[in-house]
């Protein structure tokens, strides 16, 4: 069963966790929320979730979540305020949109399957990103008009393995 004490959930920076648990069981809203100087969360499982699952976490500043294919429920989370690196791998987005993520340096999402376009709007709320990684996105296929234009800070961008992503217009930027 997963149970932690209190005292010492409030303590940990860092939480792995792989696959081995019964995550059905134990993961629900507010789940991390007594891990209230958590700086850093691996997610390795197969289960769509929500990302309301991440509220209350201040101090949280790297989210790596592995879905397994499966989805990531959108929400607009203010807690995520001091996320500085998200990478999403394995996880399916129909539309990617973002909250305001005021820190935000670094963002990878690899191996999604479903999402098919970038927008002008998709990256509005990420003012200091410098790093995009969009790399093996199996359906992307296309870049809208000035999709990376509110990003002028972003100094690295991937692009590769997308199979159906076969041009780069330059008013993208």
């Amino acid at each position: 069963m997963f149970s932690l004490n209190k005292k010492m959930s409030c303590k940990i920076k860092k939480l792995d966790l792989s696959p081995s648990w019964d995550f059905r069981r134990y993961l629900h809203v507010g789940t991390f929320s007594a891990f209230l100087s958590l700086e850093r969360l691996n997610l390795n499982v197969s289960l769509g979730i929500r990302s309301e699952m991440f509220a209350n976490l201040p101090k949280l500043r790297i989210l790596n979540l592995n879905l397994g294919g499966r989805e990531l429920l959108p929400c607009h989370c203010d807690d995520l305020c001091s996320l500085e690196k998200l990478d999403l791998f394995r996880v399916d987005i129909k539309k990617l949109e973002f909250f305001v993520l005021p820190k935000l340096y670094s963002f990878r999402m690899s191996m999604n399957y479903i999402l098919n376009e970038i927008t002008h709007e998709t990256f509005k709320n990420l003012p200091k990103l410098k790093i995009l990684n969009l790399s093996r996105n199996q359906n992307l296929a296309t870049l809208h008009t000035k999709c990376f234009s509110c990003l002028p800070f972003l100094e690295e961008l991937n692009l590769s393995l997308n199979q159906n992503l076969s041009t780069l217009h330059p008013k993208c930027f």
